[in-house]
């Protein structure tokens, strides 16, 4: 078990707590603290103190950028805040990091949510406009977002990074 670490809890009060943490950092104090700021972030956002949760957020990745997780949950809060811009520079750093064991679910998530904020941005509409206007020549799109394009001008598909199953791919082309 990790040490006891102090906090402010969500009253303001210092509170004391441990608990399980899994790894080798699991006797470190700096881990434990890190833990505790991670779990109270997202007590904050679940209790609708965004401010406190944004704020808990970037502290975590001050001190480890290349959290994937916590980006991704900056990302989600601030998409439920409707900060599109923000939450696409979140969920793209969540796309670059590292979320260990998590990775692919942070991947999957990431992608989706990014598509998402996309479309709440009108982005997709409007490149998918372009290319029907033949304004521009050529259109890049991940799965997600190339899902439901028809355009008969086209004169090529490429597909980057195909599943393995070509049938997956087989409608798009």
């Amino acid at each position: 078990y990790p040490p006891s670490v102090e906090i402010r809890g969500l009253s303001g009060k210092t509170v004391h707590g441990g608990f399980y943490m899994f790894g080798e950092d699991r006797t470190s104090a700096e881990a434990a603290m890190a833990q505790a700021e991670m779990e109270l972030a997202s007590a904050y956002d679940n209790a609708g103190l965004a401010d406190r949760a944004e704020a808990g957020y970037r502290r975590r990745l001050a001190s480890k950028p290349e959290d994937g997780i916590t980006w991704l949950m900056l990302g989600q809060l601030l998409r439920r805040q409707k900060h599109y811009e923000d939450a696409v520079e979140a969920f793209n750093q969540s796309l670059a990091g590292k979320a260990g064991s998590l990775k692919s679910v942070v991947d999957a998530a990431g992608h989706y949510l990014l598509g998402t904020c996309f479309d709440l941005l009108g982005q997709r509409e409007r490149a998918l406009a372009a290319f029907h206007a033949r304004s521009i020549d050529a259109l890049v799109a991940t799965d997600v977002a190339a899902r439901g394009i028809h355009v008969d001008h086209v004169a090529g598909v490429i597909h980057f990074d195909p599943p393995a199953d070509h049938k997956d791919y087989v409608h798009r082309s």
